[in-house]
């Protein structure tokens, strides 16, 4: 799993904080009073905890009907689950919510045309805590695409994922001409899923042109997009042909993750998002991903990308042409106080105008800064091109030095997904040590809700709220907060200021020279 620094700040015991309010009517224990995992989840009834001794369990779990907390008691290393021939691990059935748990799993050795390892059905949801999906496999027909090889959430569905790892899974495709979607996590349209200090390694997704999204692709459909919320996880050697890492129609909000060594043929080798109701990706770093024929990070839609770093990325094309490192293609976008740096490309690439590129720092790109219809915009808007001084470019510490010209500074603010101090920062993503956004559960929620943070030490404190557009439409706190947990609360209407319609909305927490964001759906 993740660096144990990097543990100590995500949020572990977000499903230990709800169990611990729960009064199990009854523990089910295997093998002491069960043979199989199955024998007791169909024994036991809503509100029962069946707990699941260290060994290897050869089975197809199935769920329905009932919320159950299911517990590898000595967790996923100890605890593994392995189908049978052919089969997936687990099938999440009708009228299961995220108050089933499985915690501390290793799901390994499932195959099925969609989701190998985990399946949640139509309108299920469910919690994965600290679970390990290795080797997995989704497998299409002669006729058929394949779908998710570790987790397939089915339309209007949701899942929260937390501290888990995906690792090795793979769409897969039996005919030349099909495609696998998503390696690791497959999210269909309508599909609410919330994603925490996971680790995605080694995930593929085949197919004619290589498949789309290495490790996650979103759904969308005339009903609606999928929306995925990403915080703090880390992404690292996936492949696909489109969107190394993910890919989608969706509304991801990726804050504070780590992006290396992914591969794209035809499409981005990181992010590709048609996002066109709006996409967020901020505080993250990007780095060493390698495309054939296409880009670092391709934006089409409506969506803002701040405060990233984007360094040593490749496109093997060669010589001037759409192989931007961040390609904006249509829509209106905000890509501002991103650093942009040594990548063998364009830096900034443009198919269309509507994009509103401000306080970058877009220097030493292997193809020019600027390309397509977007001019050179160095010294306009607060853009730069000058060395940004990472603290070792060579080890991949991308800390700023004293003196960097990306630190903080008017009108911009710090530019990159990292503040300036050179100690001890070799794990970008254990940066958020100084602060953590917490989880807003339920999500979706309605107003007014709580927005809770924690600080390890004093520090001004800005708390807003952000439309998939980019607006601000609420300020929550501006003001010096002590170490500790706090509470804002967010209210609206007439008591606490302007109504706000159900839809999609981001928590953006600036603290400790830190920037991170937090997907939140508001529901009637």
């Amino acid at each position: 799993m993740m660096a144990s620094s990097a543990r100590a700040v995500l949020l572990t015991l977000t499903c230990l904080s709800v169990s611990a309010s729960v009064a199990w009517a009854t523990d089910r224990v295997v093998p002491d009073d069960f043979p199989t995992i199955q024998s007791a989840i169909n024994a036991a009834v809503t509100g029962d905890r069946v707990i699941v001794r260290a060994g290897e369990y050869l089975e197809s779990l199935v769920l329905a009907n009932k919320d159950l907390v299911v517990v590898g008691e000595s967790g996923a290393s100890l605890t593994i689950v392995r189908a049978p021939v052919a089969s997936r691990v687990v099938l999440i059935g009708p009228l299961v919510t995220r108050a089933s748990i499985f915690r501390g799993f290793t799901f390994t050795g499932g195959e099925a045309a969609s989701g190998g390892g985990a399946f949640i059905q139509q309108s299920a949801s469910c919690t994965f805590d600290s679970c390990r999906f290795v080797s997995n496999a989704a497998r299409g027909t002669a006729q058929s695409s394949s779908y998710g090889g570790g987790l397939y959430v089915g339309q209007q569905g949701g899942a929260t994922i937390q501290d888990c790892e995906f690792v090795r899974n793979g769409a897969y495709v039996n005919e030349f001409f099909n495609d696998g979607y998503g390696g690791a996590i497959y999210a269909g349209s309508d599909v609410f899923m919330d994603v925490t200090n996971t680790r995605f390694t080694s995930n593929l997704a085949a197919g004619f042109e290589g498949g789309w999204g290495g490790a996650v692709a979103l759904a969308t459909a005339s009903s609606g997009a999928a929306t995925a919320g990403f915080q703090e996880c880390l992404f690292d050697s996936n492949f696909a042909g489109y969107g190394g890492a993910i890919d989608g129609v969706g509304r991801p909000s990726i804050g504070s993750c780590v992006f290396r060594y992914n591969q794209g043929t035809y499409g981005a080798s990181a992010v590709s998002v048609d996002g066109w109701d709006g996409f967020w990706i901020t505080g993250s770093i990007i780095h060493d991903n390698e495309s054939v024929a296409g880009q670092t990070v391709s934006l089409r839609g409506s969506g803002t990308m701040e405060g990233n770093t984007l360094a040593f990325n490749q496109a093997f094309s060669g010589g001037p042409g759409p192989f931007g490192c961040i390609m904006a293609e249509v829509g209106v976008f905000r890509v501002r106080k991103n650093i942009v740096a040594r990548n063998q490309a364009v830096g900034i690439w443009c198919d269309a105008g509507g994009a509103e590129i401000s306080c970058n720092d877009v220097w030493g790109n292997r193809d020019g800064e600027y390309g397509g219809v977007c001019p050179d915009l160095t010294g306009l808007d607060g853009n730069i091109s000058m060395n940004p001084l990472f603290c070792d470019s060579t080890k991949r510490v991308f800390s700023l030095r004293v003196g960097s010209p990306c630190a903080p500074h008017d009108p911009c603010g710090l530019i990159g997904a990292v503040p300036v101090g050179c100690p001890d920062l070799a794990v970008p993503h254990s940066l958020t040590g100084l602060l953590e956004l917490l989880p807003v559960r339920p999500n979706p929620t309605r107003l007014p809700m709580i927005v809770s943070f924690r600080l390890s030490a004093p520090s001004p404190v800005r708390l807003e709220i952000i439309d998939v557009g980019g607006r601000r439409i609420a300020r929550l706190a501006d003001e010096m907060f002590g170490e500790g947990v706090h509470e804002v609360p967010w209210r609206a209407g007439a008591a606490g200021g302007p109504a706000v319609r159900p839809g999609i909305y981001f928590v953006r927490l600036e603290a400790a020279a830190h920037r991170l964001t937090r997907t939140i759906v508001v529901i009637d």
